[in-house]
Protein backbone atom coordinates (compact mmCIF):
# COMPACT_ATOMS: atom_id res chain seq x y z
CA UNK A 1 0.00 0.00 0.00
CA UNK A 2 1.43 3.34 -0.90
CA UNK A 3 2.29 5.99 1.48
CA UNK A 4 0.40 9.18 1.85
CA UNK A 5 2.02 12.24 1.45
CA UNK A 6 0.59 15.97 2.80
CA UNK A 7 1.85 18.73 0.81
CA UNK A 8 2.31 21.79 2.73
CA UNK A 9 2.79 25.09 0.86
CA UNK A 10 3.41 28.52 2.31
CA UNK A 11 2.26 30.75 0.16
CA UNK A 12 4.27 34.06 -1.19
CA UNK A 13 4.22 36.65 -3.88
CA UNK A 14 7.05 35.67 -6.21
CA UNK A 15 7.78 32.14 -4.93
CA UNK A 16 6.17 29.65 -2.43
CA UNK A 17 7.39 27.26 0.03
CA UNK A 18 6.69 23.45 0.07
CA UNK A 19 7.22 20.60 2.59
CA UNK A 20 6.23 17.02 2.16
CA UNK A 21 5.44 14.58 5.30
CA UNK A 22 4.28 11.35 4.91
CA UNK A 23 1.69 9.56 6.95
CA UNK A 24 3.52 9.17 9.85
CA UNK A 25 4.53 12.29 10.32
CA UNK A 26 8.27 11.64 8.37
CA UNK A 27 9.46 14.64 6.38
CA UNK A 28 9.66 13.00 3.30
CA UNK A 29 11.17 16.50 1.24
CA UNK A 30 12.11 18.95 3.64
CA UNK A 31 11.52 22.85 2.44
CA UNK A 32 12.10 23.65 -0.73
CA UNK A 33 10.84 26.55 -2.72
CA UNK A 34 9.45 26.47 -6.23
CA UNK A 35 8.64 29.90 -8.17
CA UNK A 36 5.17 31.40 -8.81
CA UNK A 37 5.18 30.75 -12.82
CA UNK A 38 4.24 27.08 -14.91
CA UNK A 39 7.57 25.78 -14.41
CA UNK A 40 7.52 26.23 -10.70
CA UNK A 41 3.99 25.02 -10.11
CA UNK A 42 4.87 21.73 -13.04
CA UNK A 43 8.36 21.23 -10.40
CA UNK A 44 6.11 21.21 -7.92
CA UNK A 45 3.78 18.37 -9.10
CA UNK A 46 6.91 16.36 -10.27
CA UNK A 47 8.81 16.37 -7.04
CA UNK A 48 5.14 15.62 -5.18
CA UNK A 49 4.19 12.36 -7.42
CA UNK A 50 7.39 11.59 -8.34
CA UNK A 51 8.52 10.30 -4.80
CA UNK A 52 8.28 6.24 -5.39
CA UNK A 53 5.95 3.86 -3.13
CA UNK A 54 3.94 6.94 -2.36
CA UNK A 55 0.93 8.66 -3.56
CA UNK A 56 -0.24 12.55 -2.52
CA UNK A 57 -3.18 12.20 -0.02
CA UNK A 58 -3.86 16.21 0.47
CA UNK A 59 -2.03 19.59 -1.16
CA UNK A 60 -3.12 22.47 1.24
CA UNK A 61 -2.05 25.95 1.72
CA UNK A 62 -3.14 29.36 3.38
CA UNK A 63 -5.60 31.80 1.94
CA UNK A 64 -4.18 34.56 1.79
CA UNK A 65 -6.31 36.88 -0.54
CA UNK A 66 -5.26 36.52 -4.97
CA UNK A 67 -1.45 35.47 -4.01
CA UNK A 68 -2.90 31.36 -4.59
CA UNK A 69 -5.34 32.22 -7.13
CA UNK A 70 -2.98 31.15 -9.94
CA UNK A 71 -1.82 28.01 -7.72
CA UNK A 72 -5.83 26.87 -7.16
CA UNK A 73 -6.52 27.66 -10.77
CA UNK A 74 -3.63 25.29 -12.14
CA UNK A 75 -3.97 22.60 -9.54
CA UNK A 76 -7.39 22.33 -10.66
CA UNK A 77 -6.70 22.09 -14.15
CA UNK A 78 -4.59 19.48 -13.32
CA UNK A 79 -7.30 17.70 -11.47
CA UNK A 80 -4.99 18.06 -8.02
CA UNK A 81 -7.91 18.65 -4.87
CA UNK A 82 -6.73 20.94 -2.54
CA UNK A 83 -7.43 22.42 0.58
CA UNK A 84 -7.35 26.05 1.66
CA UNK A 85 -7.12 26.58 5.06
CA UNK A 86 -7.83 29.45 7.67
CA UNK A 87 -4.94 31.13 8.35
CA UNK A 88 -6.33 31.99 12.18
CA UNK A 89 -6.00 27.88 12.79
CA UNK A 90 -2.90 27.02 11.05
CA UNK A 91 -1.03 29.98 13.36
CA UNK A 92 -2.49 28.44 16.09
CA UNK A 93 -1.27 25.11 15.19
CA UNK A 94 2.41 26.24 14.11
CA UNK A 95 2.15 27.96 17.78
CA UNK A 96 1.49 25.02 19.57
CA UNK A 97 4.10 22.96 18.28
CA UNK A 98 6.83 25.01 17.66
CA UNK A 99 8.38 25.48 21.33
CA UNK A 100 11.37 27.86 20.20
CA UNK A 101 8.74 30.27 18.25
CA UNK A 102 10.50 30.29 15.31
CA UNK A 103 8.60 31.63 12.00
CA UNK A 104 9.97 31.63 8.58
CA UNK A 105 8.97 30.23 5.32
CA UNK A 106 10.21 27.02 5.65
CA UNK A 107 8.60 26.48 9.44
CA UNK A 108 5.43 27.61 8.09
CA UNK A 109 5.36 25.16 4.81
CA UNK A 110 5.99 22.48 7.56
CA UNK A 111 3.46 23.28 10.01
CA UNK A 112 1.16 23.51 7.50
CA UNK A 113 1.91 19.85 6.01
CA UNK A 114 2.03 18.32 9.82
CA UNK A 115 -1.70 20.39 10.33
CA UNK A 116 -2.82 18.66 6.71
CA UNK A 117 -1.89 15.42 8.59
CA UNK A 118 -2.80 16.04 12.23
CA UNK A 119 -6.62 16.80 10.54
CA UNK A 120 -7.34 14.98 8.00
CA UNK A 121 -8.59 17.87 5.94
CA UNK A 122 -10.83 17.84 2.85
CA UNK A 123 -10.35 18.98 -0.12
CA UNK A 124 -12.01 22.09 -0.64
CA UNK A 125 -14.76 23.13 -3.02
CA UNK A 126 -13.55 23.63 -6.70
CA UNK A 127 -13.80 27.30 -7.64
CA UNK A 128 -17.34 28.66 -9.38
CA UNK A 129 -16.19 30.29 -11.92
CA UNK A 130 -19.10 32.78 -12.41
CA UNK A 131 -19.43 33.47 -8.63
CA UNK A 132 -15.51 34.00 -8.36
CA UNK A 133 -15.98 37.02 -11.15
CA UNK A 134 -19.38 38.12 -9.42
CA UNK A 135 -17.26 38.35 -6.15
CA UNK A 136 -14.77 40.70 -7.74
CA UNK A 137 -17.16 42.95 -8.97
CA UNK A 138 -19.12 42.94 -5.64
CA UNK A 139 -15.98 43.94 -3.48
CA UNK A 140 -14.73 46.43 -6.70
CA UNK A 141 -17.88 48.11 -6.09
CA UNK A 142 -17.28 48.55 -2.49
CA UNK A 143 -13.91 49.81 -2.94
CA UNK A 144 -15.61 52.49 -5.41
CA UNK A 145 -17.74 54.11 -2.79
CA UNK A 146 -14.61 54.01 -0.11
CA UNK A 147 -13.09 55.96 -2.65
CA UNK A 148 -15.85 57.99 -3.65
CA UNK A 149 -16.14 59.25 0.44
CA UNK A 150 -12.91 59.64 0.56
CA UNK A 151 -12.70 61.87 -2.24
CA UNK A 152 -16.03 63.58 -0.77
CA UNK A 153 -14.41 64.16 2.60
CA UNK A 154 -11.08 65.73 1.03
CA UNK A 155 -14.08 67.85 -1.13
CA UNK A 156 -15.62 69.00 2.36
CA UNK A 157 -12.22 69.88 3.70
CA UNK A 158 -11.37 72.11 0.86
CA UNK A 159 -15.00 73.86 1.14
CA UNK A 160 -14.20 74.29 4.69
CA UNK A 161 -11.87 76.25 4.00
CA UNK A 162 -12.25 77.97 0.89
CA UNK A 163 -16.32 78.69 1.66
CA UNK A 164 -16.97 77.36 5.33
CA UNK A 165 -20.66 79.24 5.22
CA UNK A 166 -21.97 77.27 1.80
CA UNK A 167 -23.03 74.15 3.76
CA UNK A 168 -25.03 76.17 6.15
CA UNK A 169 -26.31 77.97 3.44
CA UNK A 170 -27.90 75.12 1.52
CA UNK A 171 -29.19 73.56 4.57
CA UNK A 172 -30.78 76.53 5.70
CA UNK A 173 -28.79 76.58 9.07
CA UNK A 174 -28.99 72.69 9.32
CA UNK A 175 -25.29 71.47 8.46
CA UNK A 176 -26.44 67.83 8.06
CA UNK A 177 -28.72 68.98 5.40
CA UNK A 178 -26.61 70.96 3.85
CA UNK A 179 -24.04 68.31 3.64
CA UNK A 180 -26.76 65.82 1.42
CA UNK A 181 -27.40 69.40 -0.49
CA UNK A 182 -23.83 69.72 -1.83
CA UNK A 183 -23.63 66.69 -2.87
CA UNK A 184 -26.64 67.20 -5.75
CA UNK A 185 -25.57 67.96 -9.22
CA UNK A 186 -26.42 71.38 -9.15
CA UNK A 187 -24.19 72.44 -6.30
CA UNK A 188 -21.67 70.31 -7.81
CA UNK A 189 -21.44 71.80 -10.82
CA UNK A 190 -21.03 75.24 -8.98
CA UNK A 191 -18.34 74.64 -7.06
CA UNK A 192 -16.62 73.04 -9.66
CA UNK A 193 -16.76 76.16 -12.11
CA UNK A 194 -17.09 78.57 -8.68
CA UNK A 195 -15.27 76.73 -6.20
CA UNK A 196 -14.35 79.60 -3.36
CA UNK A 197 -15.85 82.25 -1.70
CA UNK A 198 -14.17 84.82 -3.75
CA UNK A 199 -15.43 83.37 -7.09
CA UNK A 200 -19.02 83.05 -6.32
CA UNK A 201 -19.10 86.93 -4.76
CA UNK A 202 -18.11 87.74 -8.38
CA UNK A 203 -21.05 85.40 -9.77
CA UNK A 204 -22.86 86.81 -13.14
CA UNK A 205 -26.15 86.88 -13.76
CA UNK A 206 -25.61 83.95 -16.63
CA UNK A 207 -24.03 81.88 -14.22
CA UNK A 208 -26.90 82.42 -11.95
CA UNK A 209 -29.15 81.69 -14.11
CA UNK A 210 -27.45 78.13 -15.18
CA UNK A 211 -27.46 77.19 -11.82
CA UNK A 212 -31.13 78.01 -11.37
CA UNK A 213 -32.02 75.93 -14.03
CA UNK A 214 -29.72 73.04 -13.31
CA UNK A 215 -31.37 73.08 -9.94
CA UNK A 216 -34.94 72.87 -11.37
CA UNK A 217 -35.41 76.12 -9.92
CA UNK A 218 -34.79 75.25 -6.22
CA UNK A 219 -32.01 77.97 -6.43
CA UNK A 220 -33.50 81.03 -7.36
CA UNK A 221 -32.45 84.35 -8.43
CA UNK A 222 -33.55 85.44 -4.29
CA UNK A 223 -31.18 82.83 -2.93
CA UNK A 224 -28.42 83.70 -5.37
CA UNK A 225 -28.23 87.13 -4.30
CA UNK A 226 -28.00 85.89 -0.53
CA UNK A 227 -25.14 82.99 -1.65
CA UNK A 228 -23.52 86.00 -3.32
CA UNK A 229 -23.84 88.47 0.04
CA UNK A 230 -22.78 85.83 1.84
CA UNK A 231 -19.67 84.84 -0.13
CA UNK A 232 -18.73 88.60 0.25
CA UNK A 233 -18.79 88.59 4.05
CA UNK A 234 -17.64 85.04 4.00
CA UNK A 235 -14.22 84.44 6.60
CA UNK A 236 -13.35 81.86 3.47
CA UNK A 237 -9.29 81.78 2.99
CA UNK A 238 -8.24 82.59 -0.58
CA UNK A 239 -6.40 79.76 -1.82
CA UNK A 240 -5.60 78.48 -5.49
CA UNK A 241 -4.01 75.46 -4.65
CA UNK A 242 -7.44 74.53 -2.34
CA UNK A 243 -9.19 75.21 -5.07
CA UNK A 244 -7.54 73.06 -7.60
CA UNK A 245 -7.55 70.11 -5.06
CA UNK A 246 -11.34 70.61 -4.63
CA UNK A 247 -12.27 70.59 -8.43
CA UNK A 248 -10.05 67.25 -8.84
CA UNK A 249 -11.96 65.89 -6.22
CA UNK A 250 -15.62 66.82 -7.93
CA UNK A 251 -13.70 65.24 -11.40
CA UNK A 252 -13.13 62.24 -9.58
CA UNK A 253 -16.45 61.78 -7.70
CA UNK A 254 -17.86 62.25 -11.49
CA UNK A 255 -16.10 59.38 -12.50
CA UNK A 256 -16.58 57.14 -9.80
CA UNK A 257 -20.32 57.40 -10.09
CA UNK A 258 -20.24 56.65 -13.54
CA UNK A 259 -18.06 53.70 -13.02
CA UNK A 260 -20.12 52.80 -10.15
CA UNK A 261 -23.28 52.57 -12.30
CA UNK A 262 -21.31 50.70 -15.00
CA UNK A 263 -20.27 47.86 -12.27
CA UNK A 264 -23.80 47.85 -11.09
CA UNK A 265 -25.16 46.98 -14.49
CA UNK A 266 -22.50 44.39 -14.56
CA UNK A 267 -23.11 42.99 -11.17
CA UNK A 268 -27.21 43.16 -11.91
CA UNK A 269 -26.39 40.79 -15.05
CA UNK A 270 -24.67 38.47 -13.76
CA UNK A 271 -26.80 37.76 -10.51
CA UNK A 272 -29.96 37.95 -12.89
CA UNK A 273 -28.43 34.85 -15.28
CA UNK A 274 -27.38 33.30 -12.03
CA UNK A 275 -31.29 32.83 -10.55
CA UNK A 276 -30.47 34.11 -7.54
CA UNK A 277 -33.13 32.33 -4.57
CA UNK A 278 -32.21 35.40 -2.46
CA UNK A 279 -33.46 37.93 -4.61
CA UNK A 280 -37.34 36.68 -3.73
CA UNK A 281 -36.48 37.67 -0.21
CA UNK A 282 -38.08 41.08 0.58
CA UNK A 283 -35.62 44.48 0.18
CA UNK A 284 -33.48 42.34 -1.15
CA UNK A 285 -31.29 43.54 -4.43
CA UNK A 286 -29.15 42.49 -6.49
CA UNK A 287 -26.22 43.95 -4.87
CA UNK A 288 -26.63 42.13 -1.79
CA UNK A 289 -27.94 39.10 -2.91
CA UNK A 290 -24.48 38.93 -5.43
CA UNK A 291 -22.27 39.53 -2.41
CA UNK A 292 -23.55 37.44 0.04
CA UNK A 293 -23.74 34.60 -2.56
CA UNK A 294 -20.59 35.02 -3.82
CA UNK A 295 -18.99 34.75 -0.55
CA UNK A 296 -20.34 32.18 0.54
CA UNK A 297 -20.05 30.49 -3.01
CA UNK A 298 -22.34 27.50 -1.65
CA UNK A 299 -24.77 26.85 1.17
CA UNK A 300 -24.40 23.29 0.57
CA UNK A 301 -21.15 22.76 2.00
CA UNK A 302 -21.91 23.53 5.51
CA UNK A 303 -24.29 20.71 7.34
CA UNK A 304 -26.37 23.25 9.25
CA UNK A 305 -26.84 27.14 9.68
CA UNK A 306 -25.01 27.08 12.86
CA UNK A 307 -21.98 26.09 10.36
CA UNK A 308 -22.64 28.97 8.19
CA UNK A 309 -22.93 31.04 11.09
CA UNK A 310 -19.48 30.44 12.03
CA UNK A 311 -17.91 30.82 8.86
CA UNK A 312 -19.58 34.24 8.48
CA UNK A 313 -18.50 35.50 12.54
CA UNK A 314 -21.85 36.32 13.54
CA UNK A 315 -22.19 34.66 16.40
CA UNK A 316 -21.41 35.81 20.15
CA UNK A 317 -18.13 35.67 21.84
CA UNK A 318 -18.42 33.26 24.90
CA UNK A 319 -16.22 33.36 28.06
CA UNK A 320 -16.89 30.74 30.68
CA UNK A 321 -14.85 29.34 33.72
CA UNK A 322 -16.49 27.88 36.72
CA UNK A 323 -19.66 30.20 38.01
CA UNK A 324 -18.84 33.29 35.55
CA UNK A 325 -20.19 33.20 32.49
CA UNK A 326 -19.53 36.57 29.89
CA UNK A 327 -21.65 36.57 26.67
CA UNK A 328 -19.67 39.42 24.38
CA UNK A 329 -19.92 41.00 20.91
CA UNK A 330 -19.55 39.32 17.86
CA UNK A 331 -16.93 37.39 16.71
CA UNK A 332 -15.97 39.13 13.86
CA UNK A 333 -14.50 35.59 11.89
CA UNK A 334 -14.35 35.33 8.56
CA UNK A 335 -14.81 38.14 5.67
CA UNK A 336 -15.51 41.48 6.96
CA UNK A 337 -17.48 42.37 3.22
CA UNK A 338 -19.57 39.06 3.95
CA UNK A 339 -20.64 40.48 7.33
CA UNK A 340 -21.40 43.79 5.80
CA UNK A 341 -23.33 42.47 3.28
CA UNK A 342 -25.35 40.82 5.46
CA UNK A 343 -25.75 43.43 8.01
CA UNK A 344 -27.15 45.77 5.55
CA UNK A 345 -29.74 42.83 4.22
CA UNK A 346 -30.64 42.72 7.08
CA UNK A 347 -31.76 46.22 7.49
CA UNK A 348 -33.01 46.55 4.24
CA UNK A 349 -35.15 43.25 5.05
CA UNK A 350 -37.01 45.11 8.21
CA UNK A 351 -37.90 47.85 5.72
CA UNK A 352 -39.20 45.41 3.31
CA UNK A 353 -40.92 42.71 4.90
CA UNK A 354 -43.18 42.61 8.37
CA UNK A 355 -42.01 39.26 9.55
CA UNK A 356 -38.57 40.91 9.88
CA UNK A 357 -39.76 43.89 10.98
CA UNK A 358 -41.65 42.06 13.88
CA UNK A 359 -38.80 40.29 14.77
CA UNK A 360 -36.42 43.63 14.61
CA UNK A 361 -39.15 45.24 17.03
CA UNK A 362 -39.40 41.98 19.39
CA UNK A 363 -35.68 42.50 19.66
CA UNK A 364 -36.03 45.91 20.27
CA UNK A 365 -38.69 45.02 22.86
CA UNK A 366 -36.35 42.66 24.75
CA UNK A 367 -34.00 46.10 25.14
CA UNK A 368 -31.59 45.15 22.57
CA UNK A 369 -30.04 48.15 21.52
CA UNK A 370 -30.74 48.82 17.55
CA UNK A 371 -27.11 47.22 16.35
CA UNK A 372 -27.78 44.51 18.27
CA UNK A 373 -31.35 43.88 17.42
CA UNK A 374 -30.09 44.42 13.37
CA UNK A 375 -27.33 41.65 14.03
CA UNK A 376 -29.80 39.20 15.71
CA UNK A 377 -32.48 40.05 12.24
CA UNK A 378 -29.37 39.42 10.60
CA UNK A 379 -28.96 35.87 11.56
CA UNK A 380 -31.61 34.96 11.32
CA UNK A 381 -31.44 36.19 7.71
CA UNK A 382 -28.83 34.05 7.02
CA UNK A 383 -31.15 30.99 8.49
CA UNK A 384 -33.36 31.46 6.26
CA UNK A 385 -30.83 32.07 3.48
CA UNK A 386 -29.61 28.28 3.99
CA UNK A 387 -32.80 26.72 4.35
CA UNK A 388 -33.31 28.30 0.98
CA UNK A 389 -30.50 26.98 -0.98
CA UNK A 390 -29.83 23.61 0.74
CA UNK A 391 -34.12 23.04 -0.04
CA UNK A 392 -34.04 24.72 -3.04
CA UNK A 393 -36.99 26.77 -2.58
CA UNK A 394 -38.04 30.22 -2.90
CA UNK A 395 -38.12 32.66 0.52
CA UNK A 396 -41.73 32.04 2.80
CA UNK A 397 -42.41 34.64 5.53
CA UNK A 398 -42.92 31.16 7.02
CA UNK A 399 -39.21 30.59 7.65
CA UNK A 400 -38.30 33.18 9.68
Amino acid sequence: MPRKLYVGIDVGKFKHECCIVDYDGVVVRDSFPFDNSKEGFEALLKTATGIPGAEVAAIGFEATGHYGENLKSFLERAGCPYAELNPAQTHSFAKSTNGNGQKTDKTDARAIASFLLATRQGASPRQDYAKKMLKVLCRHKSSLHKRKAACWNSAMRCLDVLFPEFVAFLGNGNSARGRKAVKRAWARSLLSRHPSAKSISKLSPEASEKARRESMGSFSKVRSAELKALAKASIGVDSPAMESVLKSELRQIEWLESEISRVDADIESSVAESGCRLLTIPGMGPFLAGAIMSEIVDFGRFPSADKALCYVGAFPIVRQSGEHEWVGWMAKKGSPALRYALMQAAMMVCLHSDTFSDYYQKKIGEGKAPLVARSHVARKLLRVMWAMETKGTDFDPAMV
